[in-house]
C-alpha cells in the first residue's frame, strides 16, 4: 500500500480580488517535491497575482485549502 503524496504546495479554490475584479478565481494546484511546474497565460490572466498569493505578498480572499511551504 503506497502512502499519500506529500505536497510542498497545494491550493484548492484559491481566489484573489481587487474590488469587484477577480484576478485569480478558483485555482487548484498541487506541487510535489522534485517536480517542475510552470504557469502560462496571456497578459492580464492573473499569473503574477497568483504568485503574490503564494508568496504572501497578497492575502487570498477565499480558499478551500491552502498549504504553503515552510522554511526547512
Amino acid at each position: 500500500m503506497s502512502k499519500p503524496a506529500q505536497y510542498l504546495l497545494e491550493t484548492q479554490n484559491l481566489e484573489l480580488a481587487y474590488g469587484a475584479f477577480h484576478a485569480v478565481n478558483g485555482v487548484n494546484l498541487k506541487v510535489e517535491a522534485g517536480t517542475i511546474h510552470t504557469i502560462i497565460g496571456p497578459n492580464g490572466a492573473g499569473k503574477t497575482s497568483l504568485f503574490h498569493c503564494l508568496t504572501g505578498e497578497r492575502q487570498a480572499v477565499s480558499y478551500t485549502h491552502l498549504t504553503l511551504p515552510t522554511n526547512r
